[in-house]
């Protein structure tokens, strides 16, 4: 394994644990963090954010792409796959400012937070102003990037590369009658008997109660 590939998969190792690191925090913040400390948390984000996004744009993974693409050109191999996804993600990411990223994880948090309270007083208004900045945040992403046939497609091609969003039209355009049709007859079916799905099984079997 030729040195330069050892430091481009050493440098996506830091960034896929900060990466992950985030991701942690994402998962305590709706599962133990205790209120009030969504404002904190956005912040801790967007500082692991921008340093994961400087990290994976800078000039040396630039470089390192460069010469990696060349060595692997025409080659069938992991290695070569890897440069081939690195150099996309580098391009993508390239185009977007590590402040932007920042500014995403603060408004995001803050919107979970918000959302979290509204949901929970049946309140839409006092979450729509925060639903109507990450809306925002989304087009200005898009605007990252060349215009495309549908606004979506930037945003599509993060989750499936190179799939445009008529094309999912078109999948769900085809699928959205047999939904709907299924839809129907679920609830026109006859309630089925569910109350094993409470039964108390081990004060049955053994006579205690379960916790």
């Amino acid at each position: 394994m030729s040195e330069k590939l050892n430091r481009l998969k050493e440098i996506l190792g830091e960034v896929s644990d900060l990466n992950h690191a985030g991701s942690v925090l994402s998962w305590d913040q709706q599962v133990n963090m205790p209120p009030g400390g969504g404002e904190a948390r956005g912040q801790h984000l967007a500082t692991l954010g921008k340093i994961s996004h400087e990290k994976s744009t800078s000039d040396e993974v630039g470089k390192l792409l460069n010469d990696l693409k060349r060595e692997f050109d025409g080659v069938d191999s992991d290695d070569a796959a890897l440069v081939r996804v690195a150099a996309r993600n580098y391009d993508k990411a390239t185009r977007v400012p590590s402040e932007f990223v920042s500014e995403q994880a603060v408004v995001t948090t803050a919107a979970f937070d918000a959302w979290v309270a509204a949901k929970g007083r049946s309140d839409f208004s006092t979450f729509q102003p925060h639903l109507e900045k990450v809306i925002d945040l989304m087009r200005k992403y898009v605007s990252f990037f060349p215009p495309s046939d549908h606004p979506y497609d930037a945003l599509l091609d993060d989750y499936e590369p190179g799939m445009k969003t008529a094309e999912v039209q078109e999948i769900f355009g085809k699928l959205r009658p047999q939904q709907v049709k299924l839809i129907k007859a679920i609830k026109s079916a006859r309630p089925i008997k569910d109350d094993f799905l409470t039964r108390n099984m081990l004060k049955r079997k053994y006579g205690i109660s379960a916790r």
